[in-house]
């Protein structure tokens, strides 16, 4: 009998300790996005753009004041620069990863914001053509690897406890790698490998939905 007790003791404490975890979590749809998709060049030559339905985040709240969440956005954009007799023409395609914390002062509230600071990881592949006013053509044939930090300020609208709308701004600064992928024909390569730091302001960085399984 005793161990009868004991084995429902468990199994009481076990789906006690499931629920506290599952009522913990929260999952972010990123519906919108407005900001930039570089190149191989300084981010002031591209423009800003809207995107959507490009990602999501996972979240746990430890209390209703504190959030840590991982996060993936994947994206894909073409992209038509130039100016005077310079013209990139090229195909983006990447993923990025990122894992934050934010906290939220006044979380009772219906409209109340969010302080955060994430780590990002952006890898993506880009590929094309940089055209200039005398031959050749160069070939862009690179894995771009862009990782550094980004502080963010979140506004949230509470529909009821479990759905918030809100929308997110951030500055990313951090470390770009470029290298290239494959050979390229003789005296079409440019920038066979470089590193340089960058600086990103994403005036809306996402908009979109988040549910809490409180």
């Amino acid at each position: 009998m005793k161990k009868l007790f004991l084995l429902v003791f468990l199994v009481l404490m076990q789906e006690g300790l499931h629920a506290q975890i599952i009522n913990k979590i929260s999952v972010e749809l990123n519906i919108g996005r407005y900001s930039k998709v570089t190149g191989l060049f300084a981010q002031e030559d591209y423009p800003y753009e809207f995107s959507f339905v490009n990602g999501f985040n996972i979240g746990f709240n430890p209390t209703k004041n504190r959030q840590y969440y991982l996060g993936v956005r994947k994206f894909n954009a073409t992209i038509e620069s130039g100016f005077g007799y310079s013209f990139e023409s090229s195909e983006v395609n990447g993923i990025e990863f990122k894992f934050g914390a934010k906290i939220f002062p006044k979380s009772e509230k219906r409209v109340f914001l969010g302080y955060g600071l994430e780590l990002f990881d952006e890898i993506s592949n880009q590929k094309g053509g940089y055209w200039v006013d005398y031959p050749p053509t160069y070939e862009i044939n690179h894995r771009k690897n862009y990782l550094g930090i980004a502080p963010n300020l979140t506004i949230n609208v509470k529909l009821d406890r479990r759905i918030i709308f809100f929308a997110d701004t951030r500055y990313r600064f951090g470390r770009v790698h470029l290298t290239q992928k494959e050979s390229t024909q003789p005296g079409k390569v440019l920038y066979p490998e470089t590193t340089s730091w960058s600086g990103i302001f994403e005036p809306l960085n996402s908009i979109g939905v988040r549910f809490n399984f409180e």
